[in-house]
């Protein structure tokens, strides 16, 4: 029972992590195409 508790907790965990990463990467890459939409825009 108390392995059972570890791992959901684990899993848990994991899966927080997991969608942090995601939102960071999203976040990451929504600013890179903003600045790139910025200067294409300002260069014309």
């Amino acid at each position: 029972m108390v392995l059972n508790i570890n791992f959901l907790l684990i899993t848990q965990s994991l899966s927080w992590i997991l969608v942090s990463l995601v939102d960071y990467y999203i976040d990451v890459v929504t600013g890179e195409l903003a600045i790139t939409l910025d200067t294409t825009i300002n260069n014309k």
